[in-house]
């Protein structure tokens, strides 16, 4: 197998997959942005502070704010953020503005761009960035065999390849006989 088949073979699998995993990662960004909005229009702000930062290690070590508030029922709540970044954001005894569910105190948001928004950006631009490299390559194959197939184990029905070859300028008619009735020999309407 020569170089350009291996990259042929690469490029249209890899755009096939950019072209699944692209959407779906756009409707995890639209679901998380629809969760956010929904939980600032029904969560409740206080202030709060920083009490601390806790590092959290999946790759590499990054740094959530720790926060602590006082909610209306006058109990005080310690939340630990779930976005994390390094280096840190928030430092310890930094003044911040907190956004907390009436019912849930303990699922609360610094609220800031990167705590409320972060996650749907992220998976935003992925997803924009996989759908339209996925369609730039399949496109790209496309101009190159214009018999390339999106999913190649699928075969084309009989009118399928009837109207591709029509209108793909199929095998030449010579001749076109109009139809006639047998009995008046006048031309029957289609």
């Amino acid at each position: 197998m020569n170089r350009g088949a291996i990259f042929g073979f690469l490029r249209r699998w890899y755009g096939r997959a950019c072209l699944c995993v692209g959407p779906c990662f756009l409707v995890v960004s639209l679901g998380s942005g629809i969760y956010t909005t929904l939980f600032l229009h029904s969560s409740v702000a206080t202030n709060g502070k920083v009490v601390g930062v806790r590092p959290v290690n999946d790759d590499s070590i990054t740094y959530a704010p720790v926060f602590t508030f006082t909610a209306d029922d006058g109990s005080a709540y310690t939340v630990s953020s779930n976005v994390s970044s390094n280096p840190p954001v928030f430092e310890p005894g930094q003044q911040v503005k907190v956004l907390y569910e009436k019912g849930s105190p303990t699922n609360a948001k610094i609220a800031s761009f990167g705590q409320l928004w972060m996650f749907s950006l992220i998976f935003g631009i992925s997803g924009a960035a996989a759908t339209a490299l996925g369609y730039l390559l399949l496109r790209y194959e496309r101009r190159r065999n214009p018999q390339f197939k999106l999913f190649p184990f699928s075969t084309p029905t009989a009118n399928t390849q009837n109207v591709r070859a029509s209108l793909l300028g199929g095998p030449k008619v010579d001749s076109f006989e109009v139809p006639r009735d047998r009995d008046t020999g006048r031309e029957v309407d289609l």
